[in-house]
């Protein structure tokens, strides 16, 4: 017969399941700390449950540490997505500061080639000075 948990065991036997399993996730993720809620329900499974506190603990943990690496990874793609639209938005930026460069090369081409022009008009302008 098992005897039920008081208060006074409940309260350690909470501290000693919140260390551990923020140890489970620490393992994992040095920056995880178990939320609020998950230490409430862990603590009631723990007061309710007599001699299955082992089990129910244990399946809590596992719950929560999946439940940890779905937030991990759901963390990863989205760094990984704004690292994709970041680059993304720098490529067209890199498009369009290269049109802007390919333009003003065209308009010093064509005053270039205007400037030519004008000067072969005025030189053909002159009237022919016989060499002296």
């Amino acid at each position: 017969m098992t005897t039920p948990l008081n208060d006074a065991s409940a309260g350690e036997a909470y501290l000693t399941t919140h260390q551990t399993a923020n140890q489970i996730l620490a393992h994992r993720n040095p920056e995880a700390q178990l939320p609020p809620g998950i230490l409430a329900a862990i603590q009631e499974i723990m007061v309710q449950s007599e001699n299955r506190l082992g089990n129910a603990l244990r399946e809590a943990l596992v719950e929560l540490e999946q439940s940890a690496i779905r937030r991990e990874d759901t963390l990863r793609a989205s760094v990984v997505l704004s690292v994709i639209r970041s680059k993304t938005r720098l490529a067209n930026q890199i498009a369009e500061l290269r049109q802007d460069i390919n333009s003003l090369q065209n308009s010093i081409q064509s005053m270039t080639d205007g400037t030519t022009q004008a000067m072969n008009r005025a030189r053909d302008a002159l009237p022919n000075q016989p060499n002296q």
